[in-house]
């Protein structure tokens, strides 16, 4: 786990916030121990309000209490708006890591793309029986029902294709990655094996060469 970069807190509980400049996996603990919280007030405000004997001295306690956190709560609320745009800040991170480790002459190969495809995939085609791969697709590979091979794309220019196990089955039947005429794969002559369970592979292509 990296080190937390930014601890930012709500105004009034102190509760902990998420930062786009901080690790999913170090912001992900953190609001689950504020949303946590949030809960466990709303459940109190629930079972106060069931109650038959609430006191009315009590509720409008509860409400001031309510009323001085709120912004919290919103603030809560925004961060967890949805899944989309968590969604968009985890690949806003990924793109914006990943690009950082990119050398500027490189700029104008394939790696800008694949890191694209990476943060924000595009529909993934299932794949389960021997074919010739298409240049800049993400295919799903599923060999449960059988060991098969595809082969990569004959080209000329930089290009890449995105090679997912979604069934689990390479361990068991491996899908092999066959080379076009006169290409490498890492620089030899040799085809590839995708044989691990829920492997991912992201292979690019430039000068004849496919490297992952």
């Amino acid at each position: 786990m990296a080190d937390l970069i930014h601890d930012d807190r709500s105004a009034h509980l102190s509760l902990p916030l998420p930062h786009p400049s901080n690790d999913l996996e170090d912001d992900a603990p953190r609001l689950r121990q504020a949303l946590l919280l949030v809960d466990a007030k709303f459940a109190a405000l629930d079972t106060l309000l069931a109650s038959d004997d609430v006191d009315l001295d009590q509720l409008q306690e509860l409400v001031n209490a309510i009323k001085a956190n709120a912004s919290d709560v919103v603030a809560l609320l925004a961060a967890k708006a949805g899944r989309d745009e968590l969604a968009a800040v985890i690949a806003d991170k990924a793109s914006r890591a990943e690009l950082a480790a990119l050398d500027a002459d490189k700029a104008s190969k394939p790696e800008l793309a694949l890191v694209a495809a990476k943060a924000f995939p595009p529909p993934a085609i299932p794949l389960s029986t021997d074919t010739v791969l298409q240049p800049g697709q993400h295919y799903a590979l599923d060999s449960r029902n059988g060991a098969f091979a595809v082969t990569l794309p004959k080209l000329s220019a930089p290009s890449w294709v995105w090679l997912r196990d979604v069934s689990g089955a390479c361990a068991t039947n491996p899908v092999t990655v066959l080379r076009a005429d006169g290409q490498t794969i890492r620089g030899l002559a040799d085809d590839l094996l995708i044989d691990s369970a829920r492997d991912s592979v992201f292979m690019l292509h430039d000068s004849n060469n496919w490297t992952d």
